[in-house]
């Protein structure tokens, strides 16, 4: 019997060890930073609206299953929106997700407070510089997660919203690119 107690004394020196880990990396300086950069063979001024339209969004975000702007146009600091996003891991799991427009400028850059009620809330930049009818879109994100759970798996998070934020920006480019 004194080896069982052993090794559960090991198994929760591990999950303890395993736990600080998590602490100390969640606690580093670009904790729940996401960045990508694409070009597309595109105008920029072809691209915005892929930034800015929730009929637009919904075609290459991932997981994105409605989008809805909540303030009439034209598009201004304060505007907002909402989406319905089913989480990629477990399907039919449907969460709302909010928008602000924190500023912009058309066809060159939108920054945006987004948040989930309860989840995470984070601000999120599109850079758009056009060169010979090409753009370089530049998406820089960073979040902060809300439940103690989630803040503690943060470095386990910011990697696969990373990955996703590398798929969707290449659904992007492939949908900018294809359109005639």
């Amino acid at each position: 019997m004194k080896w069982l107690g052993r090794i559960f004394v090991f198994i929760a020196g591990l999950v303890v060890i395993a736990a600080a880990v998590l602490f100390v990396l969640g606690r580093r300086a670009d904790a729940g930073r996401n960045t990508v950069e694409v070009e597309i063979a595109r105008p920029a001024a072809d691209v915005y609206p892929y930034l800015t339209e929730p009929d637009k969004i919904i075609q290459w975000v991932g997981g994105m299953v409605e989008g809805k702007s909540l303030t009439e146009p034209p598009l201004r600091p304060g505007s907002r929106g909402e989406s319905i996003v089913e989480d990629p891991n477990q399907p039919g799991v449907r969460f709302t997700m909010k928008d602000e427009v924190v500023a912009f400028e058309p066809n060159k850059s939108i920054m945006l407070r987004i948040w989930s009620d309860g989840a995470f809330y984070g601000v999120i930049k599109y850079q758009l510089t056009e060169s010979n009818g090409k753009t370089r879109l530049k998406y820089d994100g960073k979040f902060q997660y809300i439940p103690w759970f989630a803040r503690l798996m943060e470095p386990i998070i910011t990697p696969s919203a990373q990955k996703k934020s590398e798929k969707d920006m290449a659904k992007l480019k492939s949908l900018m690119e294809s359109r005639p």
